[in-house]
C-alpha cells in the first residue's frame, strides 16, 4: 500500500509493506 504524507515540508511516498520511505522532494 502507497501513502502520501508531507514531513518537514517533504512530499514522502510510504511503502507501507516494508516501511521504506521514499523521498521524492
Amino acid at each position: 500500500m502507497l501513502v502520501w504524507e508531507q514531513d518537514d515540508n517533504q512530499l514522502r511516498l510510504i511503502l507501507v509493506d516494508t516501511g521504506t520511505h521514499s523521498d521524492l522532494f
